[in-house]
């Protein structure tokens, strides 16, 4: 699965794009790459790029037993925010650690579509060094 998806993405990027998120959701793909310094959002179906936001902002929260690593992208009254995140849902023994990946649709700051990674390989890949960080988005 996991080479599919690198496929996938080989398939709708230039050979200048580093990808530094990807999951299945369903039968899309979501896709941050970075070209130079620029994040750039892509939602991938059959191997064509259907929808295409630049000029992303990171950011990272730390909370107990967990965190969020998040990229958002803005498109008229539109926010993607694509993440990761760790949460713990327990506080005994293992703290049970909940993993979490997908992409939130905002609009005026309210969610109004999410969608989540289905196939478990989603990861920000630490290439995000130069890379402008923005506010964290409560989602």
């Amino acid at each position: 699965m996991t080479i599919l998806l690198a496929l996938l993405i080989a398939a709708a990027a230039s050979p200048s794009d580093r990808t530094v998120f990807a999951c299945r959701m369903g039968d899309r793909t979501a896709a941050v790459v970075r070209i130079g310094s620029n994040l750039i959002y892509r939602s991938v179906r059959r191997g064509r790029v259907e929808l295409e936001v630049p000029h992303g902002r990171y950011a990272q929260e730390g909370f107990s037993g967990g965190g969020e690593l998040q990229a958002a992208f803005r498109n008229g009254p539109w926010t993607y925010v694509v993440y990761e995140r760790t949460v713990r849902t327990s506080f005994h023994g293992t703290n049970d650690p909940s993993f979490e990946a997908g992409v939130d649709v905002l609009r005026g700051g309210r969610v109004v579509a999410r969608q989540r990674c289905t196939d478990g390989s989603s990861q920000f890949t630490g290439q995000l060094a130069g890379i402008p960080e923005g506010g964290f988005i409560e989602h």
